[in-house]
């Protein structure tokens, strides 16, 4: 018995213990209190966290349950942002990419500035911007994601179409490759394509759309294995644009030169020189289909 009259040694004052104890009790209490207040979760409300009062310093203690990035939001959270909310919500995105800034760190900067976005708002983000494409692994031992350019060629024209930007009939492609060194062992090749009908937009980064990004050398072999899908895709939008008879033989005699362009892209990668593809295909309008034709 001990001066209490309680069995068991007397327990000590919580400032008697040592720094790593006290630190062993404080998550004892965190873990005893997540377990208590579960029950909340039964009218949809969840602890975050919890204030205690140590009688022996007579100080307040806030042990936090569960991180900001881990509370179960809306999923239309972000959808409500303005596109001038979502162009900084990009860039802070870049910024936190750029720098490998960890989400420890991001969440203290968050809570310093109003103007930064929270871990659990540019997390949200970057699921929405994962969704818009159908992404996939390039071929061979280069690591690399890709994306389909036929696909992302009838967004960007039905885009320019609904803004009212697409002028002309002739849609001009520039198809062309860059080779970034991230840093001392870390080299990337970026291949995009640019639409010269945008002009301004065509000459600045909102104007470059990209097809694949490799963790490579600028070899030819690689690059060849690599993009060996992409330059499938080519090969199989060329066979489209033979195949489409419906067009008259005076429209045919202008897409025969494209043809030929596009069997010259896969050998242009040997001396990785950009190319410029200038062609018409038949892509989709609100009236139907409109032919496209090449020069």
């Amino acid at each position: 018995m001990n001066k209490k009259g309680a069995r068991g040694p007397e327990k000590k004052a919580f400032g008697e213990y040592s720094k790593h104890h006290q630190i062993r009790i404080k998550k004892q209490l965190k873990e005893d209190g997540q377990v208590i207040l579960t029950f909340l979760g039964l009218y949809n409300f969840m602890a975050t966290k919890v204030e205690v009062f140590n009688t022996d310093t007579e100080q307040y203690d806030t042990s936090n349950l569960i991180d900001e990035d881990q509370l179960p939001r809306s999923a239309t959270a972000t959808n409500e942002l303005t596109d001038s909310q979502v162009d900084d919500m990009n860039y802070w995105i870049y910024i936190k990419d750029k720098f490998n800034t960890s989400n420890e760190a991001w969440r203290e900067l968050a809570m310093k500035s109003k103007s930064i976005p929270n871990t659990y708002q540019t997390s949200q983000r970057v699921n929405e911007l994962k969704k818009q494409w159908n992404m996939k692994r390039t071929l061979g031992d280069a690591e690399g994601v890709q994306i389909s350019f036929k696909e992302s060629l009838e967004e960007q024209i039905a885009r320019l179409q609904s803004e009212g930007d697409l002028e002309e009939d002739v849609i001009r492609v520039k198809i062309s490759g860059d080779g970034t060194c991230i840093a001392k062992r870390l080299k990337l090749v970026n291949f995009t394509f640019t639409i010269l009908n945008e002009k301004e937009a065509a000459m600045s980064e909102k104007g470059n759309y990209v097809l694949a990004i490799l963790e490579t050398t600028e070899s030819y072999d690689t690059l060849k294995e690599s993009l060996s899908d992409l330059t499938a895709e080519l090969t199989k939008l060329r066979d489209e644009i033979e195949a489409y008879e419906s067009l008259p033989e005076e429209e045919k005699e202008k897409i025969r030169p494209i043809l030929y362009s596009m069997d010259r892209f896969s050998l242009s990668l040997k001396g990785y020189h950009e190319r410029l593809t200038k062609w018409k295909r038949p892509f989709p309008e609100p009236n139907g289909w409109r032919a496209v034709q090449g020069l």
